[in-house]
C-alpha cells in the first residue's frame, strides 16, 4: 500500500453498507473529528459501534507483541452523509445519498494499526443481526497528522420475493352417454354392462366411480370390465353386474376430473379446491336404473369338459374315446332327441392355441351327425342371440384359454345363458372354462356351477402346462351315466394345465376328475360335469 505521512491520529467513520474497505478509500485529508446529530429513520438494529485498533508490523501486517490494542464503544451519530460535506461528496457517496453513521476519533503512536469496526444493537453489546462488521488492514498513522479513512458496513435489507398469482378456470367433466348391453330390463341370472361415457371442457383425467343407490344387494358387482380414451377425447367405462333376484335397482356414476398435488398423485380437483380453502364440486353424476322382471330358468342340460380333448398322442384322451365322449355330450344335452343342429363356436379368444382341437371335434361331429347338421363359426366375434336361433345344440369350445374377453362380455355370457334357458342344449370346453375373463365379477359360475379357484398349470409344485412332461391323471367316474358310456372308469395322463375349481354343490355332477398326488400333497379337481336341471337346488348359484 502506499503510506502517507500524516500527523499520529486516527479518526474513524463508520457507515450502514457491505464492503469492509482494506485501504484507506480516496486520498487522505487533513481533517479534524466529525460530531453530528439528527434524525433519519433505518430499519436496522444498530445503536453504536465497538471500534478496535490493533497494532501490526506494517511490512508483515501481523500483530506486534505487547503493541497498542485499544477498543471502545459508542453510540450512532444523528446526521448523515454526505450531508453537503465536501470532503464525501464522491468519496465514495454520491451528494444525494444519506447513510447513518458513526464516528471515534483515536490519539495512537506511530505505527501501522488494523481497524474493526462492529455495529452493535441498540442498548447491547451485542454485535447487530443486520449489519455486517468492517474492516481496514494495515493503516499507518504518522507523526503530525491524522490519517481519516470511512469504512463501509453492509446492512440487510428488507425481504423481498415475487408473488406471481396464476389463476386457471377449470370446468366440471360431463357425463355424456349411457347404455345397457342387454338392456336394463333383464333376468335375474343375465350379466349386464353398463358403460357410461364423459367428457371435460378442459381435458383432464377422469375418474368414475360407480356404487348401488337402491334395491336389494346386487349377486355380483359391479366390476369395472374396461376403460377407453376415444378418438374424440371423450372417456367410455364399461362395468358388469349381476342382480340375482326379482326386484328394482338402482346404480349410481359419477365422474369426477383430476390433477395433480403437491406428492405428484393424480386427486380429485374438488379436493384440490377444499385444501385450498375454495371447496366447490367438480363432478358429474347419474342414478340408473335397472329392473331384473325375470326368474332365470335352466331349461336344457349342460356339459361342462375342463379339457382340450385333441393333442398330441399319448397326452390328453385317446382319439376314439374323445370320439366317444363327443359323442355322448351331444346327446346328453340333445333336447330334440332325434338329429340335431349343432352350432360349434371356436371362441375367438383362442390366441391360436391348440385350434387343432376344435377342428378334430369337428370333423367327429360331422361324421356322427351328418356334415348338413353341423355349423362351425369362425372365431371372428362375440356372440349374439342370432348366432345360435335355430340350434338345438350349442358347443362353444376353447382349448386354453378363458370364455371372451372383457370386450365380449355378457354378450356371449347373456346368449349362452338365454340359449339354455330356452332349452337349448350347452356344452362349455376347454381346460380354462371354469374361469371368468373379468376375475372379480366370476360370471361363468351361473353357467358352469364351479368355482374357480386357479388356472392349474402348477399343482403341488409341478408345473404342467402346454404338454410338457408333468401330467394330470385324469379318471372317469365308474358309474352309470349317459356322458359315461364307454367311458366309465377309464382313465388317461393329460399334460396340460387344468382349471383348479370346486362343484357348487347345487345337483351338478362331477363325472370325472384330474388329479395330481407327489408327496404329501394331493390336488383333485373336477374335469367332467353334467348339469340337469330336473336335479338343480338353484338357477343363481
Amino acid at each position: 500500500m502506499t503510506r502517507k505521512h500524516i500527523i499520529p491520529s486516527l479518526s474513524l467513520a463508520a457507515l450502514g453498507l457491505i464492503t469492509a474497505c482494506t485501504e484507506p478509500p480516496g486520498d487522505t485529508e487533513l481533517r479534524q473529528g466529525l460530531v453530528v446529530h439528527s434524525d433519519i429513520p433505518y430499519n436496522d438494529d444498530v445503536g453504536g459501534f465497538r471500534y478496535t485498533v490493533t497494532e501490526v508490523d506494517c511490512d508483515s501486517g501481523q500483530p506486534v507483541p505487547g503493541g497498542v490494542s485499544e477498543t471502545t464503544t459508542i453510540g450512532r451519530d444523528a446526521l448523515y452523509l454526505p450531508n453537503g460535506i465536501p470532503a464525501f461528496e464522491g468519496k465514495p457517496f454520491d451528494p444525494e445519498s444519506e447513510h447513518i453513521f458513526g464516528d471515534h476519533y483515536f490519539l495512537l503512536p506511530v505505527g501501522c494499526y488494523d481497524v474493526l469496526s462492529e455495529p452493535l444493537k441498540a442498548a447491547s453489546d451485542e454485535p447487530s443481526d443486520s449489519c455486517y462488521a468492517a474492516h481496514a488492514r494495515n493503516v499507518e498513522v504518522v507523526d503530525g497528522l491524522t490519517t481519516e479513512i470511512t469504512l463501509i458496513s453492509q446492512c440487510l435489507g428488507p425481504g423481498r420475493g415475487g408473488l406471481d398469482v396464476v389463476t386457471s378456470l377449470n370446468h366440471p367433466p360431463t357425463l355424456e352417454d349411457l347404455t345397457f348391453e342387454p338392456s336394463k330390463f333383464v333376468s335375474t341370472c343375465n350379466g349386464i354392462e353398463v358403460c357410461a361415457t364423459a367428457t371435460d371442457l378442459d381435458g383432464d383425467p377422469l375418474e368414475f366411480a360407480w356404487k348401488q343407490t337402491g334395491g336389494t344387494k346386487v349377486a355380483r358387482g359391479p366390476a369395472v370390465t374396461s376403460t377407453t380414451v376415444n378418438t374424440d377425447g371423450t372417456v367410455t367405462q364399461c362395468i358388469v353386474l349381476q342382480t340375482g333376484a326379482v326386484g328394482d335397482y338402482e346404480m349410481e356414476v359419477t365422474v369426477y376430473d383430476l390433477a395433480y398435488d403437491e406428492d405428484g398423485e393424480l386427486v380429485h380437483i374438488e379436493d384440490l379446491l377444499a385444501a385450498q380453502g375454495d371447496p366447490a364440486p367438480s363432478h358429474d353424476d347419474l342414478r340408473v336404473p335397472i329392473h331384473a322382471g325375470v326368474e332365470c330358468p335352466i331349461t336344457g342340460n349342460t356339459v361342462v369338459m375342463v379339457l382340450t380333448l385333441h393333442g398330441p398322442n399319448g397326452k390328453t384322451l385317446a382319439s376314439a374315446d374323445a370320439k366317444t365322449l363327443t359323442k355322448n355330450a351331444v346327446d346328453f344335452v340333445n333336447p330334440a332327441g332325434g338329429t340335431p343342429k349343432i352350432l360349434l363356436i371356436h371362441d375367438y379368444n383362442n390366441h391360436d392355441e391348440d385350434n387343432a382341437d376344435v377342428a378334430a371335434i369337428g370333423a367327429d361331429l360331422k361324421g356322427l351327425y351328418g356334415a348338413a347338421n353341423v355349423t362351425i363359426t369362425e372365431p371372428t366375434r362375440i356372440v349374439r342371440p342370432e348366432d345360435v336361433a335355430g340350434f338345438d345344440v350349442v358347443w362353444f369350445s376353447n382349448p386354453g384359454w378363458p370364455m371372451g374377453n372383457i370386450s365380449s362380455l355378457p354378450t356371449t355370457f347373456n346368449t349362452l345363458l338365454d340359449f339354455r334357458g330356452g332349452g337349448g342344449g350347452l356344452i362349455l370346453q376347454g381346460d380354462d372354462i371354469t374361469q371368468s375373463s373379468t376375475p372379480t365379477l366370476p360370471l361363468m359360475e351361473t353357467l358352469t356351477y364351479m368355482r374357480f379357484s386357479n388356472n392349474g398349470t402348477n399343482a403341488c409344485g409341478l408345473g404342467i402346462d402346454n404338454w410338457g412332461d408333468s401330467a394330470y391323471d385324469v379318471s372317469f367316474a365308474s358309474e352309470t351315466h349317459p356322458l359315461l358310456t364307454g367311458l366309465s372308469g377309464k382313465s388317461f395322463k393329460y399334460n396340460n394345465d387344468i382349471d383348479h375349481s370346486s362343484a357348487m354343490m347345487l345337483g351338478e355332477q362331477v363325472l370325472a376328475t384330474g388329479k395330481v398326488a407327489s408327496g404329501n400333497c394331493s390336488v383333485s379337481t373336477p374335469a367332467l360335469v353334467a348339469i340337469d336341471p330336473l336335479a338343480i337346488t338353484s338357477t343363481i348359484p
